[in-house]
Parts: structure tokens; sequence; C-alpha cells
């Protein structure tokens, strides 16, 4: 069964918002006000994160060398247990309810578009605090973060076709295997070659999480290929925008963020309209009435994806990706686990996780730059 955020109560009235007999603005109408208010309290806290950076860039350019390397290196490490905690975050509350997959689909759509929105207010707050709002909206740049952000678009599409043909679990271990790709076309890509045993490393991990995930549910030849073609999008995605963040280091994060987030609103959004097009008569303007969770999956989302660009430009695509695999053994399995949602008699489960963390670890610090 597919996991999701949404309250008994959405399952029961919300979908109904879909059809074209209910009154599509007494559907809206309460949409909006909460909207409105999450983006202007977006904004501000890009006002207040622009300040920060601002002073804390002043303090930085008159650090000796020593200084600026260890507060490197503090940056690095925060930013991979912040990655961490929020891909967990998201993993918990995807957790705690379940959905029908029918409708999995055009609420995940939402749930994606109104996240990248308040992201992209949070990012028009920031620059207008550094006194350069209008460069959210320069043309060059927005096209040139649109590939990355069109594959991280369209990873999340073909993912959301593979959990309609397959169970979540079964998404989860086929995606583990993106691992290898991505650090042979990033090897690529920024001509750094790997030792045997970093690939040795990184057999181990991907076998560790495909075994820590592995569920019994049956796989359709559909949904095997929906993943791949999500794989694929997420390998090209990261090196990509990797290598752009990098090669442009100069540049506030938060700004480039929001220069992908217009990309990956609008394959949001394309994916929306083509679920709704599929719908006779359904209305695009139509939502549902929306939870508290939904809500707070939707701020979630918002700053994980802030979260997410940061930690690929200052860690890179591959530690980034390992953050992940970490965050579902330790803290999203452990959690699940005190709670009772898991067993703790897991033995297999155990040793699996433990071969994740173990070579997670080692091949981090061992590749540590």
């Amino acid at each position: 069964m597919v996991r999701s955020w949404l309250l008994e109560d959405t399952v029961r009235t919300g979908l109904g918002a879909f059809w074209p007999s209910q009154n599509v603005w007494n559907t809206v109408e309460p949409f909006w006000p909460v909207f409105l208010a999450g983006g202007i309290c977006f904004y501000i806290f890009g006002l207040a994160l622009g300040k920060t950076t601002g002073s804390e860039g002043k303090t930085s350019s008159t650090s000796s060398p020593a200084v600026s390397g260890a507060r490197t290196s503090v940056l690095a490490v925060s930013v991979f247990a912040l990655y961490i905690i929020s891909y967990s975050l998201q993993g918990l509350i995807w957790e705690l309810h379940k959905l029908t997959e029918a409708s999995l689909l055009v609420v995940q759509a939402q749930v994606v578009l109104v996240s990248k929105l308040l992201c992209l207010s949070l990012g028009a707050g920031h620059a207008a605090s550094l006194g350069a709002f209008w460069r959210c909206f320069e043309a060059r740049n927005i096209a040139r973060y649109s590939l990355p952000g069109f594959c991280f678009g369209f990873y999340e599409v073909f993912k959301m076709m593979a959990l309609l043909k397959i169970s979540a679990g079964s998404v989860q271990v086929l995606l583990q295997f993106q691992l290898i790709p991505m650090v042979l076309l990033r090897s690529l890509t920024f001509r750094e070659a790997l030792q045997a045993s970093d690939y040795t490393l990184l057999l181990a991990l991907t076998c560790g999480c495909a075994g820590f995930q592995y569920t019994h549910d049956a796989a359709s030849g559909m949904g095997v290929a929906y993943t791949a073609i999500a794989m694929a999008f997420s390998v090209l995605g990261n090196v990509l925008g990797e290598y752009l963040l990098t090669s442009a280091h100069q540049e506030p994060v938060v700004l480039q963020n929001t220069w992908s987030l217009v990309s990956e609103s609008l394959a949001a959004a394309i994916m929306m309209l083509l679920d709704r097009s599929s719908k006779e008569g359904a209305s695009v303007l139509a939502l549902p009435s929306w939870s508290p969770l939904i809500w707070t999956l939707v701020v979630a989302g918002a700053l994980h994806s802030l979260v997410s660009t940061t930690a690929c430009k200052v860690n890179g695509s591959v530690a980034k990706t390992i953050a992940g695999n970490i965050s579902t053994v330790f803290p999203t399995w452990v959690v699940l686990m005190l709670l009772g949602v898991e067993s703790a008699y897991d033995v297999p489960k155990i040793l699996f996780g433990l071969v994740v963390l173990t070579t997670s670890a080692t091949f981090t610090l061992k590749n540590e730059k």
C-alpha cells in the first residue's frame, strides 16, 4: 500500500473536489488564504536569511585562511546532517497515513507545485534583501538552470507514475541502484577517477540499501520501466546540478535554487494539467480541502528544496545521495521502530541497516575533500 500524508477526512471529502459537480470557488476558497500567508512568511524568512548571510560574508572575508578552512569544514558537516534530517522528516510525514493509489498522482503534483512556489517566494525575499530582486527573473540564468530543474521535475513525475504501478517499497529498492551510474557520470564530468575500493564500497552500499528496503510485493514491467526513467533523470539532474552550482560558486545558493525552481514548478504544473485533462470536465483550479498535515508536508518540501540544493553545492551529488540513504536507516527507521510501526526484531533489516551506515561512513570519510 502506498504511503501518504493525507488524513482520512481529506480522502473522504477532498477527492470530490476534483469533479465539476461541486462549486469550484467553494473548494478553492479555503486554500488561498493559507497559501498567501505562507508565501508572505517565506518571503520574510528570505529577507532575514539574506541579511544573515550578507553579514557572515563580510566577516568571513576578513578571516585568516585557517579560520576560513575550519568554517568550510563545519559548514559541510552541518549541511550533510541537515540534509539527513530534512530527508528523514519527509519520509516520516509520508508514513503518517495511507492514500488510495488512484489519487496519488494529482495530490502529489499539487504538493510539489505549491512547495516550489513557496520556495520561490523565499528566494525572492533573499534577493530583495541583497538589493537584487530582479535577478530572480534573469532569463539567461533561468534557462541555464532549466535542464537540471526539468530533470528533477520529471524525476518526480516518473516516480509517481511508478508508484501507480508498483509499491513504494519496490520503487525505493530500484532507486538505490542510481548511485553507481551517478558516480560514473560524475567521474566523467569532473574528471575525478575513483579507486577500485571505492566502487567496492559503493556496490556494498547499494546492496545494503536494496536489502534494507526489500519488499515481497510483485513488480510490473511498466512500474520498473517508469522507475528506471526516474532514476536516469535523478542521476542526470544531480550531476548537472552540481556542475552548475560549483562552476558559479560565487553566486548565492538561494538564488541558484530559485533559478532552477522555475522549471521544476513548470514540470509539476504540466504533470497536474495532464492528469486533469484525463478527467472529463475537471477544473484545473479545483483543489482538495487540505489538512494541516498536508500543509506541514508542503512547508517541509519547500525547505527541503533549498537544503537539497545547498547539499549538492557544498557536499556534492554523490555525498548528498549517500546522506539520503543514511536517513532511511537513521533516524527514519529508528523513529518508526520506536513508534511501533517497524519491528524491532527484524534481524535482516537491522543487518542491512548496519551495512548501509558503515559503508556510507567509510566512503564519505575516505573521499573527504
